[in-house]
């Protein structure tokens, strides 16, 4: 458990309201669920690798995919392409 709260906190440092790249109605609770959802799908291809920037990027595109509203993913897509 120790290391998926570190993977969590990880994630909210990222995504979270003032993390680098935050996801509007993102929350600690919505970035454990994406975790263990995707854990625990049984057609999952990804291997989770300790917790690395694929694996945050993985979980984000879940988030964007599954429980942001359409609207706060388009956004954070918009914001970040400029880049």
């Amino acid at each position: 458990m120790k290391h998926t709260n570190g993977f969590i906190d990880y994630l909210m440092s990222f995504y979270g309201k003032d993390g680098l790249y935050p996801i509007k109605g993102i929350t600690r609770k919505k970035i454990m669920i994406a975790v263990c959802e995707l854990a625990l799908k049984p057609n999952f291809s990804h291997k989770f690798g300790g917790g690395d920037s694929y694996d945050r990027e993985v979980v984000r595109g879940y988030i964007l995919d599954n429980l942001v509203s359409k609207k706060s993913a388009e956004n954070f897509d918009k914001q970040w392409r400029k880049i």
